[in-house]
């Protein structure tokens, strides 16, 4: 029996028990009546009793059997798009990655300039991203990271900018345009060269790729 029948039939126990009384009081009702009221009253109780002793039984399992769950539960330390799955439902785990993960918020945009413009270029400036997306407008993203070093054959560095995505509107592996400072870098075709670059800061560079942070196993 469960605790809310038991319940309710200790409450009907009980308001029989009262009936009967005063019944008895009256002298309505026999006393052997009324010791059976009392009697049906106890055993409502009792199993009233026995059901909530049950229910702290099962809350206890329970409690035990979410605690093992947790333990054989792996969560992601990131939110983000399950990009590649490395194990099947039933395969052991050990050491093994199970899912590849990428992060689309924030987004990451990779941006390819001449050796002219690194001293424009500085850590935490903001700059205008356009994504190449029906009804996507400009975008403010930020400077994250400065490459150090410039490629000496094609006289170019790379910048990485932070954009925020956190409406999930925008896919990750678009193509844009980045305004750095009046300059803007657009992306062309993925099989043209990286090295194609124009002579002027004003002109296009490739390429620039709108891409998720890097992913975790």
């Amino acid at each position: 029996m469960s605790c809310r029948a038991a319940q309710a039939n200790a409450d009907l126990g009980r308001q029989k028990l009262g009936r009967a009384k005063d019944l008895a009081n009256q002298q309505f009702i026999s006393h052997q009546a009324l010791e059976q009221a009392r009697a049906e009253a106890i055993v409502a109780e009792n199993r009233l009793t026995q059901a909530r002793e049950q229910r702290q039984v099962y809350a206890r399992e329970h409690n035990l059997a979410q605690a093992q769950l947790e333990q054989r539960t792996i969560r992601s330390p990131i939110s983000g798009v399950v990009v590649e799955r490395y194990l099947a439902a039933g395969e052991r785990v050990e050491e093994k990655p199970i899912y590849r993960i990428a992060v689309v918020n924030p987004l990451r945009v990779e941006v390819v300039l001449p050796a002219k413009a690194y001293a424009d270029v500085r850590h935490g400036m903001n700059v205008m991203v356009t994504p190449e997306f029906p009804g996507a407008g400009p975008r403010q993203a930020k400077v994250t990271l400065v490459d150090r070093v410039i490629d000496g054959a094609s006289n170019t560095f790379r910048i990485r900018l932070e954009l925020p995505n956190a409406d999930f509107s925008l896919p990750a592996g678009l193509r844009c345009k980045a305004d750095i400072g009046g300059a803007t870098a657009r992306q062309s075709a993925p099989t043209e060269p990286s090295t194609r670059l124009s002579p002027s800061l004003a002109g296009r560079f490739d390429p620039v790729r709108m891409n998720s942070l890097p992913a975790r196993p």
